[in-house]
């Protein structure tokens, strides 16, 4: 009757009565909205229609309308309230001054959502989604907050805002206006995509990104992608293990938008929006979709947007669908269970679940998981390797452990307690301080131990107890700049009063049983020989700087290079080349350990063309204190001799460059004359060509990081060098940037010096791959597979004893990700080849320098055969002791049966 007369009050009464008696929903609202549509404010029309329904009620039925118009009208001065900060925030949006074309937001809404938040966090970022804002609500369990705090720490597009009082006051689409409203004030995406934490965005092929799939969806304004359920599986599965779940392919939607629609209200399926300007509404394969309203009319103004309806065609390239984990493992199920409503919180059990009962699959639903994910139904090992660094990079290991195990999370969520409490009375009741500091002291809580003592000594940097539990968290672990850092504390604080340190060390031995003692005396008899020689360099470092800033004249911009060389004969001519092309001014090349006697006489013959190459044998300092010691021994030289403005550290398999690629060093510099000390981020390359150029990125998989090669300024005041950044005297104050001008923060505790000292990041920030005058270092992570083999067979200086190189992991490489090999376009084009004119460069410097046959005979020990011959070679027991070593590094190589088999030939047992 109301598709005939949409204004007939008897048939709007009708539809009102026919849910008049369930409880309240979306279509008794809507039936309502009609009432309201069709009385345009007055009353007493509204009241006929609503007496026309009561009439035919009973008196329970009445009561329930009652309660029904209460809700209503509750909901409905929520909903104007929305709007109004919706339509604000589209106002904001349509007037930004630049729009990323193709980007994509996600918002979403977190409670307790520890054992999962990292996974969800690292699919967007994955799929290439731009900024996550992320609600965090009635959040008991205390562990998803933070998470996201660690994670946005390293991915600053992750955005944490508390939605308590919003979802209080109307749940989820309150939430979701306030983080819409968020958004609208930083973001420079062109859409934006509500999903739940256990919501997988994918598309069809499984490759294809967010941007991919928008740019082939132009004209849409709202894109709706359906529902694939999963009921059940395995404890804690990925959320792309498909393999171990039942599926079911539905035709309800999830959606992104654009932003500046004309959204009035978003809820977690579809966006409502205002009836004018028409909104585009499609299926991920583009198919129309009409408005869920009798006749697709709009109610008071608004247009609400259908839920479900519409499947797209699974064999159908470029469309998108969301993997829902609808029911996890049965203990998933069953701990959500326990987790109430924020505004039911009476009832101690979440309501709207039906129970641990599994659907049977259809066939279609399988066949999607197989077009999207290959015949095993699980992620791809490249998304599950870039999951394991992302939580390695974030942190968040042990927090997602403590999060998946009930026990210890009802444990620290205690413990928590009486930290803050304790943190909070610590200047007025320092006694119990130290007794909670001695409590903690436990191998179970080492970590909420370490959480304290941070927390504490932010507080109250003097409290030798803090100190105290810092070190203890970390004295039974292998000596590391954690120790390093928490014993310089120990000092600083004593001032040299041993028996001061004393007592602090023995608070530490104190709690640790015999192995932990042991192994802690060990650290301490490393820090102090590492001490005394980082004293040794200090002294060093800092006469060559008065040298330096002594200097008669100065080329400004212009850079220098340290660099150690062992055993790097197949490649040093190759380095030295693209140094002196990219226009660095000298080069001090420390030879240290170089047992194949190849590498000293090319760079020999190379500084007789080349004066500004300077070959220094630095085996004794590398022997004395490893890297850092040959690095202080080519600065001390080159304080001595050159008359360049900066340097750079960098390892024979480092490449600088900047984009453009034609940008030299000095053209650089130029554009940072504030600097002191310039970080650009390393580019990993992951396998490749035997012997391929440096420059030559097509053969290979790219991995783009935020960790740091740095330049400095001669002159800054420079107590040590490391292969990453240097450490700086507390003052003068030393300005530390990214290669694009961010400001990069020093690696303390609240960024304070110790010691005098400051030691500055050697990882955190990303420069833009799009801005112009960044640089980067082209790092041959991990060459050929012969080059990795053989490189593997030359040990370290320091460990002569092991003939196997330690510090590898296998050769197993990485998929690349998408920004990874853009930037690789961006230096040097489309075939991500060298420049013709590098090469003729090259070729005509190895003739000049007279250093072709040299490497050539090199480059020839690089050979199967030779490595093999150097395996026979080796004594059985020898492989025997090191085979947790060669087990681990040779991983993925052709070699590693042979020395399993070599390895058999004897019974000594391997050391650990």
């Amino acid at each position: 009757m109301l598709k005939l007369n949409p204004d007939s009050k008897d048939a709007i009464a009708s539809l009102i009565y026919t849910y008049a008696n369930s409880s309240y929903s979306e279509k008794i609202r809507t039936a309502l909205d009609l009432a309201h549509q069709n009385c345009q404010g007055n009353e007493d029309n509204l009241n006929k229609i609503l007496h026309k329904v009561f009439k035919y009620l009973n008196e329970k039925e009445a009561g329930n309308f009652e309660g029904i118009l209460h809700q209503y009208k509750i909901e409905k001065a929520e909903i104007s309230r929305r709007l109004q900060i919706n339509l604000n925030a589209r106002t904001r949006l349509l007037n930004r001054a630049s729009i990323e074309t193709n980007s994509c937001d996600v918002i979403t809404v977190a409670s307790n959502e520890g054992p999962y938040i990292a996974e969800f966090i690292h699919h967007y970022i994955y799929q290439g989604f731009r900024n996550l804002f992320i609600g965090l609500n009635n959040d008991t369990s205390g562990q998803t907050g933070p998470i996201i705090e660690l994670i946005a720490k390293q991915y600053p597009q992750v955005h944490l805002i508390n939605t308590d009082q919003e979802h209080q006051q109307g749940q989820q689409r309150s939430s979701y206006c306030k983080l819409y409203d968020e958004a609208s004030k930083i973001s420079q995406s062109s859409h934006c995509m509500v999903v739940d934490v256990d919501e997988s965005w994918v598309a069809y092929p499984l490759t294809t990104t967010i941007k991919e799939f928008l740019a082939a969806q132009p004209e849409a304004d709202v894109i709706s992608s359906n529902w694939l359920h999963c009921h059940g599986g395995n404890l804690f599965d990925n959320p792309l293990n498909l393999s171990n779940t039942r599926l079911e392919l539905t035709n309800k939607f999830k959606s992104l938008f654009r932003y500046g629609t004309a959204v009035t209200d978003i809820g977690a399926h579809v966006p409502s929006v205002l009836a004018e300007p028409t909104v585009q509404h499609t299926s991920s394969d583009g198919q129309k979709i009409n408005a869920l309203t009798i006749d697709n009319e709009p109610l008071n103004g608004l247009r609400r947007l259908s839920k479900s309806g519409i499947q797209a065609c699974i064999e159908t390239t470029n469309t998108s669908w969301v993997i829902h984990r609808h029911t996890r493992s049965e203990l998933e199920y069953s701990a959500k269970l326990l987790h109430p409503d924020v505004n039911e919180l009476a009832n101690p059990f979440k309501p709207n679940r039906t129970g641990y009962l599994l659907r049977e699959e259809g066939v279609e639903s399988r066949q999607l998981a197989t077009n999207l994910l290959g015949p095993t139904h699980r992620p791809p090992q490249a998304y599950l390797n870039s999951l394991e660094a992302f939580i390695d990079r974030c942190g968040v290991n042990e927090l997602i452990h403590e999060a998946r195990a009930e026990k210890a999370k009802k444990a620290n969520k205690v413990l928590n307690t009486k930290i803050a409490a304790a943190v909070a009375k610590s200047r007025s009741n320092p006694k119990r301080s130290r007794i909670i500091s001695q409590l903690l002291r436990k191998p179970e809580t080492r970590k909420t131990c370490r959480i304290y003592a941070t927390k504490l000594l932010k507080l109250n940097p003097d409290s030798k107890d803090a100190i105290a539990s810092l070190i203890y968290t970390y004295a039974h672990e292998d000596y590391s700049g954690k120790i390093r850092t928490a014993l310089d504390l120990a000092h600083q604080n004593c001032q040299g009063n041993e028996d001061n340190l004393n007592k602090i060390l023995h608070k530490v031995f104190k709690y640790l049983n015999e192995k932990e003692a042991g192994n802690f005396e060990g650290i301490l008899h490393q820090y102090k020989i590492e001490k005394a020689e980082i004293s040794r360099r200090l002294e060093i470092n800092l006469n060559a700087r008065t040298r330096l800033l002594n200097r008669a004249s100065i080329e400004t911009n212009s850079c220098d290079v340290i660099t150690v060389a062992s055993n790097e004969g197949p490649y040093i001519a190759e380095f030295i080349h693209h140094y002196i092309y990219q226009g660095f001014r000298n080069l001090f090349i420390g030879l240290n350990n170089d047992t194949s006697g190849q590498t000293g006489p090319i760079i020999e013959l190379i500084a007789k063309q080349y004066p500004q190459v300077h070959l220094i044998n630095t085996d004794q300092e590398h022997q004395q204190g490893q890297q850092r010691s040959s690095y202080c021994k080519l600065y001390d030289e080159a304080s001595k001799i050159s008359q360049s403005s900066h340097c750079m550290v960098v390892d024979v398999d480092e490449s600088w460059v900047a984009y453009p690629l034609t940008t030299t060093i000095k053209e650089f510099l130029a554009a940072q004359p504030e600097a002191d000390v310039i970080s650009s981020n390393w580019l990993h390359c992951h396998g490749g060509n035997l012997f391929d150029n440096p420059l030559n990125l097509s053969n290979t998989r790219l991995e783009l990081t935020n960790k740091f090669k740095s330049l400095f300024r001669y002159g800054t005041a420079v107590t040590d060098i490391g292969a990453h950044v240097p450490s700086v005297l507390a003052e003068p104050t030393v300005q530390h940037t990214s290669s694009d001008g961010q400001k990069i923060n020093a690696l303390t505790i609240d960024n304070e010096p110790l010691n005098g000292l400051r030691r500055l990041s050697k990882s955190g920030i990303q420069a833009c791959i799009e801005t112009t005058n960044t640089s980067w270092v082209i790092h041959r992570h991990t060459r050929s597979e012969l080059e990795y083999s053989a490189k593997l067979l030359h040990p370290d200086v320091n460990e002569l004893a092991n003939p196997f190189k330690p510090n590898r992991t296998g050769y197993l490489l990485r998929e690349e990700g998408v920004e990874s090999r853009q930037l690789a376009t961006n230096l040097l084009g489309p075939t991500h080849r060298p420049p013709q004119a590098y090469l003729n460069s090259l070729e005509a410097f190895i003739d000049r320098c007279g250093v072709n046959e040299l490497i050539h005979e090199a480059r020839a020990q690089i050979d199967e055969e030779q490595i093999k011959e150097t395996i026979k070679a080796m004594n059985p027991k020898m492989i025997k002791t090191h085979q947790t070593v060669w087990q681990r590094t040779f991983r993925g190589t052709r070699f590693l049966k042979m020395l399993e088999h070599r390895c058999c030939e004897c019974d000594v047992e391997p050391i650990a």
